[in-house]
């Protein structure tokens, strides 16, 4: 059976780890993407799971644990690898391998030469059965960059061995780890695979192979979602005519919204803060006209524009406007009713209004959103 677009990425993955993996003189692989790239990474990890066509042989271990300090750091990495392999005994057994590995993290110290050991520990067990074994450090969080790095530092120094080896997913859009890669540490391969989630997106929509005003709107659609990603404002403006004028002709006033609300997001990525307010204000007619046509989620489609709008003011610094849209947003949240919104609508009020030195009326929002919160405890 063929490989759909997602699968060919994965299997593309799979040649980047397995170059990584046969250089024995390397131990942390640090991948860089686009943001919208790590749901590839994710999905890459979770597959070695089972047997697939792009399954290497390896046993990933994610960690996902916040970075505050070192200390603490360390300390929960191996409190998850505990807890990891506590919930995945019956899963070893049903497997046939013998879940008789002993581990107490509070006998191992609380440092990134600790948490090698705690591997080192786990891999002398279970090494026959497992390839290698890799810890795949993805922090929910991470409070100092310069401290994760300086951690990492450590992690090399601690004498990994080849059976062992570490992932880490750095952004190119918002790199954390440039000290780290700057460093041309003997021991670090980096790579950058060229994996883009939209263009993934537009190959799967070609390769279904659907047809209709719906199937050409998509394809016009997620051209333009490149596009704003990538390409100046201008160009996106003539991409999103073209779907404007076919979402018009179909009718589809709630796809005017998404169109629009995309031209508004690549101007206010260029702080062309005029034109992209202009722009969630035409969106917002166009979401009053579904409205208006019965289309069941017309409101929401409103409420997106007035946060959009006000988030043009915020990024422009024009508090008092960016207010009215929150108020106004607050408004409709709770006719709709949508709670959620709701308090984020008064919150971001309040905030606005302490900024502006207005305690009086900063307090009064923030009471709003008390009151509106305790609905969600009925």
């Amino acid at each position: 059976m063929a490989l759909n677009p997602v699968e060919h990425r994965l299997l593309d993955l799979a040649s980047h780890w397995e170059t990584f993996r046969e250089d024995a003189s390397k131990r942390l692989l640090v991948w860089q993407a686009d943001d919208n790239a790590l749901r590839f990474f994710q999905c890459f990890f979770e597959v070695q799971k089972h047997e697939t066509d792009y399954t290497v042989g390896d046993l990933f271990i994610v960690f996902d644990v916040p970075f505050q300090n070192a200390i603490q750091y360390s300390r929960a990495l191996k409190e998850s690898l505990a807890g990891q392999y506590d919930a995945s005994r019956e899963d070893l057994a049903q497997q046939g391998i013998t879940p008789n590995w002993q581990f107490n993290p509070e006998e191992i110290p609380d440092s990134a030469a600790g948490f090698v050991q705690s591997l080192c520990s786990f891999d002398s067990k279970h090494y026959e059965s497992i390839g290698h074994l890799v810890a795949v450090l993805m922090p929910s969080e991470v409070a100092n960059d310069e401290a994760f790095v300086s951690w990492l530092t450590r992690i090399l120094a601690s004498g990994i061995p080849e059976r062992l080896r570490f992932v880490v997913i750095d952004s190119l859009e918002t790199p954390r780890l440039s000290q780290l890669i700057g460093l041309k540490h003997q021991l670090i391969h980096v790579d950058t695979p060229e994996i883009d989630a939209l263009t993934t997106a537009q190959e799967t929509f070609v390769q279904e192979g659907a047809v209709g005003p719906a199937a050409v709107f998509r394809n016009l659609l997620i051209g333009l979602m490149t596009l704003v990603e990538k390409g100046p404002s201008e160009q996106v403006r003539v991409k999103a005519a073209d779907a404007l004028k076919f979402a018009r002709k179909e009718k589809w006033a709630d796809q005017e919204v998404v169109i629009t609300m995309l031209v508004a997001g690549a101007l206010l990525k260029e702080k062309r803060f005029d034109k992209a307010v202009n722009e969630y204000q035409g969106a917002r007619q166009a979401a009053k006209q579904a409205t208006a046509e019965g289309h069941p989620s017309g409101q929401q489609l409103v409420l997106q524009t007035l946060f959009g709008e006000a988030g043009v003011h915020l990024a422009a610094g024009d508090l008092a406007k960016a207010v009215e849209c929150y108020d106004q947003a607050a408004v409709l949240a709770q006719q709709i009713p949508d709670i959620i919104l709701g308090i984020e609508a008064f919150r971001m009020g309040t905030f606005c209004l302490a900024r502006m030195k207005d305690r009086k009326s900063a307090i009064d929002r923030g009471l709003k959103a008390l009151t509106m919160g305790e609905q969600l405890k009925r």
